[in-house]
């Protein structure tokens, strides 16, 4: 996606639509990845629109939307609506294994609402600490077009971390000895 006026202004459209049909769930839900990022770093540019929920919750997003569910090996499923996927949970495959990451109790306690400035709407975000696990275990950078490692440091730059809870979710994530050793090499983790 663009990050020009017009380009984001649909983004934007696109996103209200989503927001409405995520809301009447009545279930947790969050912006996270790079919009997430955005939302702390408002220079930071955005391609498309991460939204993540309960499985559960799928299904009748999907309906509202008037869309379907897609399956893949990396997902049980998702939606894909115009430039905004919406996962339940993710089935994230690496060379270091297979790693779950999932809305739980914990993660939906720690949603708050941010303002993303490219967008002009402001939407319930991943906290800092879980946006920054998931790109630890992603580390995907230029090669892919992804920035995931820039999205760190900037998520790590706004203000102090709960760094227990960013090693409880790299725990509950299944990815000590890989996402925590690229965080102590950031020197965000000792």
């Amino acid at each position: 996606m663009s990050s020009n006026g017009s380009g984001l202004a649909c983004l934007s459209k696109v996103v209200l639509q989503v927001r409405q049909a995520l809301a009447t769930t009545g279930q947790p839900w969050a912006l996270f990845g790079g919009g997430a990022v955005a939302a702390f770093h408002p220079a930071r540019v955005i391609r498309d629109i991460d939204f993540i929920t309960f499985d559960s919750v799928l299904p009748s997003a999907a309906a509202i939307l008037g869309t379907g569910l897609v399956r893949d090996d990396y997902h049980q499923s998702i939606i894909r609506y115009a430039n905004v996927d919406i996962y339940g949970r993710l089935k994230i495959r690496t060379a270091q294994g297979l790693f779950i990451f999932g809305i739980d109790e914990e993660m939906s306690r720690r949603i708050q609402v941010g303002r993303v400035a490219a967008l002009q709407l402001s939407l319930p975000i991943l906290s800092r600490e879980d946006n920054i696990v998931l790109k630890a275990i992603l580390k995907r950078g230029a090669q892919h077009d992804k920035q995931d490692l820039n999205d760190i440091r900037i998520l790590h730059e706004v203000g102090p971390l709960d760094l227990d809870y960013l090693e409880w979710r790299i725990e509950r994530c299944a990815a000590r000895g890989w996402a925590d050793q690229l965080l102590q090499q950031m020197e965000i983790l000792s």
